[in-house]
């Protein structure tokens, strides 16, 4: 019995060659995924640093023991948000527009301890993505920071001389319907 030899030469990839190039895609899907998130939570953490200079600033502008009439007015007219987000400076029209969303900060005065003797201001419409970098900034400023998912229920992740509840922060900026949360940070008198 003879046995032929085929001279046709076998075309393809080895099994080994296709799981090489799964392995390395898989490794380079990780990494973007791993830059993405760490980009969004810069973002998160740039916004919560703007709230966080505007809380400073406002504390250091008004005076009197009340914030009582303090408004965008009072603090972009101060220069207390960054240039390149405000508009109107020096007019009584004044606001000061995140990048990230669009949406303008909101300022005006709160009761901490007794009526109107803090401030707060906040953002509304916060992407789920950058919620968690944003509060984690304003822990260190911030007395007290609530976080409102929409159409939700404003949850307090800080309160007066607490701590900040990380858990209530996951939930919370994460679980809203639209993907979007309002993040108010507060401030009293120090």
């Amino acid at each position: 019995m003879k046995t032929f030899k085929s001279n046709k030469k076998q075309t393809g990839f080895t099994l080994i060659e296709i799981m090489v190039v799964i392995g390395i895609i898989g490794a380079l899907a990780a990494g973007a995924a791993y830059g993405y998130n760490t980009m969004q939570k810069r973002k998160g953490a740039n916004e919560g640093k703007i709230i966080a200079l505007a809380l400073a600033c406002g504390q250091n502008s008004v005076s009197t023991p009340s914030f009582a009439g303090i408004s965008m007015q009072t603090l972009g007219n101060k220069d207390c948000f960054p240039a390149n987000l405000t508009t109107g400076r020096g007019t009584a029209a004044v606001t000061a527009t995140s990048t990230v969303n669009n949406t303008a900060y909101t300022v005006a005065p709160s009761n901490m301890a007794g009526i109107n003797d803090g401030l707060k201001v906040g953002l509304a419409a916060v992407p789920a993505r950058l919620c968690t970098g944003m509060v984690d900034e304003l822990d260190s400023t911030a007395a007290r920071i609530t976080i409102t998912p929409t159409a939700g229920v404003a949850v307090v992740v800080k309160n007066i001389g607490g701590q900040l509840d990380a858990d209530l922060v996951g939930i919370n900026c994460n679980s809203a319907p639209a993907g979007t949360a309002a993040v108010n940070a507060e401030v009293g008198r120090s």
